[in-house]
């Protein structure tokens, strides 16, 4: 089983959204492709930021996370007021942020899990002593399939890759990836930079033409790697809150 990173160290490669202004206060919405996660301070006009996250191994939901950074009138981050998303409270932390976290081992992670699945959820906080709230979209989990066995890739073939289309989600577009893990695992300076990463339509299907990997090299693992999001800003409070479901699945090219 993969150790999986928190939220706050996941990092979306290509086709981001990108926020940006030329004054304080100003968002500009250059790109909306895709949502990123940013810490606060990142972008001019957000003051604060709350990051949520999904974390799937193949179609098993593994880990729930989510983190919240609030500055106070001093610019400082403060632990002050709470943060709780779907009713679930995050916890201060050492470095002055709101975390939650549930794994699979958790004997109450079912109810989290169903909690945070394609609805409308309460995201509540409070900072400075003023309280918000707000409804947020977390999308519906991405479950995949191969037109091959995934565990035995072979590359003189296109690999398809179909998913669970959410018809709700409010982004039109996912990320999806195939990243080399390295031949027996172990990833050097000929595999390090084997990947293949578009923005497509979430519209259930992708082709990796064989061509793209036909050159990499046989038993190598691989993960395919999509991830579906959702992302608002909050202008009463100059907060953006991001969510990001990825789904990992793992496999290797025999031939």
């Amino acid at each position: 089983m993969k150790e999986y990173l928190s939220i706050r160290l996941l990092v979306v490669l290509v086709g981001t959204t990108f926020l940006a202004s030329c004054e304080k206060e100003e968002i500009v919405e250059v790109d909306r492709s895709y949502p990123a996660l940013f810490s606060s301070g990142t972008i001019k006009g957000v003051d604060h930021v709350i990051n949520i996250g999904r974390a799937q191994e193949a179609n098993t939901v593994h880990m729930i996370n989510f983190n919240g950074e609030f500055v106070d009138d001093q610019g400082d981050l403060t632990t002050s007021g709470h943060l709780i998303v779907a009713g679930h409270s995050g916890s201060p932390t050492a470095n002055d942020a709101f975390e939650f976290v549930s794994r699979l081992d958790d004997s109450d992670f079912p109810d989290v899990v169903a909690s945070l699945e394609g609805q409308l959820v309460p995201v509540e906080y409070e900072y400075n002593n003023v309280d918000y709230a707000v409804d947020f979209y977390c999308p519906q989990s991405v479950n995949v399939s191969f037109n091959q066995d995934i565990h035995n890739i072979d590359k003189t073939q296109d690999l398809v890759v179909t998913w669970s289309v959410d018809p709700d989600a409010t982004f039109d577009d996912l990320v999806i990836s195939l990243v080399s893990r390295g031949v027996d695992g172990e990833i050097d300076e000929t595999t390090a930079d084997l990947v293949i990463q578009e923005v497509t339509q979430d519209d259930g299907s992708y082709t990796f033409s064989s061509s793209l990997f036909e050159e990499w090299p046989d038993q190598l693992n691989v993960d395919v790697i999509i991830g579906r999001g959702n992302q608002v800003f909050d202008d009463q409070s100059s907060t953006l809150i991001t969510f990001i479901n990825y789904n990992y699945t793992s496999g290797k090219i025999v031939d």
